[in-house]
């Protein structure tokens, strides 16, 4: 069975991609740094593991070199900065902010040849990179559309928001109140920032529980903020009661769904992702031109939709599920 998705790709305005001319000398071996978002959050290590799992597969001329930001704007660039200064020949990042990397990023394409960049997951606005993304504001209305059909009449609702001042949160907590709206009825009780953690998730969980007589759904940023909404709401009996919607399709969301304990995911689509960025580095190695901004949207997956299987089968033979 084919389990590839197509992304879709949106070409930019302006597009500004590497020549043959200006590529690097073909190589047999080719080093690419690559700046992850964090180890330790579930969803970026995942997709930067499938990327290394990947790489490791289907391009063994790629010497992949996969260190850890630790969610330090600071960190990160000095990654980015050592990569430029050993003379990698591609370097892919995780960015954790849409501007810190930007002179950074001008530093590696202003020399000779070029050093080219892939932002993965966040678009870059600098003149050279190219990005590939998801596309949150979708992902936060897919989450708030389903609510809002399929909530009952007057419905109370609670919102588990990603890290303040994140562009995806931001965009992912315009999307939810943009589905919303098509229904008036539904009031937005408490609204609160987890940092995308399960555990913060929980402990605000286990609150509202407690402050609230109704909560008839809890909607939240990403997929491990709902895992931890989920303990809280088993240790009141509530678990499968109250409708719990996630961001980013993790393995243990897929099956928490199938248990019925979980309502549904918006999957980013890590295999595709994964898979596009290693094609997009092979082109850039290659001296071809690849469109700048690369979107690959999300799917909403529920018993509901009758998909939770399609997705445990392509995530078990990407490997991700054992």
């Amino acid at each position: 069975m084919n389990t590839r998705i197509v992304a879709t790709c949106l070409l930019a305005l302006s597009i500004s991609c590497l020549s043959a001319e200006e590529a690097a000398p073909k190589k047999d071996k080719h080093t690419i740094g690559f700046a992850a978002k964090s180890f330790q959050d579930p969803f970026t290590s995942w997709q930067a593991q499938t990327v290394k799992k990947f790489a490791k597969e289907s391009y063994p001329n790629f010497d992949l070199k996969l260190l850890d930001s630790e969610m330090s704007v600071e960190k990160q660039t000095n990654l980015v900065e050592n990569f430029i200064s050993q003379q990698v020949d591609l370097i892919i990042v995780q960015p954790l902010d849409a501007q810190a990397l930007i002179p950074a990023i001008d530093k590696a394409y202003a020399l000779r040849p070029p050093i080219p960049v892939v932002n993965l997951a966040l678009k870059i606005d600098d003149k050279h990179s190219v990005s590939l993304e998801s596309d949150p504001v979708l992902e936060g209305r897919l989450i708030g559309d389903y609510a809002a059909k399929h909530l009952p009449k007057g419905a109370k609702v609670a919102i588990l928001q990603g890290e303040p001042g994140n562009l995806a949160a931001a965009s992912r907590q315009k999307g939810i109140l943009e589905g919303l709206k098509a229904r008036p009825d539904i009031k937005v009780i408490a609204d609160q920032t987890s940092n995308w953690r399960r555990d913060k998730a929980m402990a605000i969980t286990e609150d509202w529980l407690q402050a609230y007589p109704q909560i008839d759904a809890i909607l939240c940023h990403n997929d491990d903020s709902a895992l931890g909404a989920i303990e809280a709401l088993k240790a009141k009996g509530k678990a499968g009661k109250v409708m719990v919607l996630g961001v980013d399709g993790l393995p243990e969301a897929l099956k928490a769904i199938e248990e019925g304990l979980m309502t549904g995911t918006v999957v980013q689509q890590v295999v595709d992702q994964a898979r596009t960025t290693l094609e997009v580095a092979n082109k850039l190695l290659k001296g071809e031109k690849v469109n700048r901004h690369i979107q690959i949207p999300g799917e909403l997956v529920s018993k509901e939709n009758k998909n939770v299987q399609k997705w445990i089968d392509i995530e078990k033979e990407a490997g991700l599920i054992k």
